[in-house]
């Protein structure tokens, strides 16, 4: 399997239509919102405790590192976007 087959498998896998993903970003760029809120299917959703937390924090930096490692083995030429 090629790199570039395993970059588009991965991106399908974890993306959603480009209408639903414009829609809630425009949900969230044009309606007035507390910073750090979640917009999911045009509702939203305030922060949870948890993600405030240093806990949260922690596993937030974790995840990143963890999904950013994957990205790299599966697609080299994400490295220069994420730096």
């Amino acid at each position: 399997m090629t790199s570039d087959l395993r970059a588009h498998r991965l991106i399908t896998a974890i993306s959603w239509r480009g209408e639903f993903g414009t829609r809630n970003y425009m949900i969230a760029m044009l309606q007035p919102h507390p910073q750090g809120t979640f917009i999911f299917e045009g509702v939203e959703h305030p922060t949870s405790k948890f993600s405030c937390s240093p806990e949260g924090v922690r596993v937030e930096g974790k995840l990143w590192e963890e999904s950013s490692r994957v990205w790299r083995d599966v697609a080299p030429e994400v490295d220069a976007v994420l730096r």
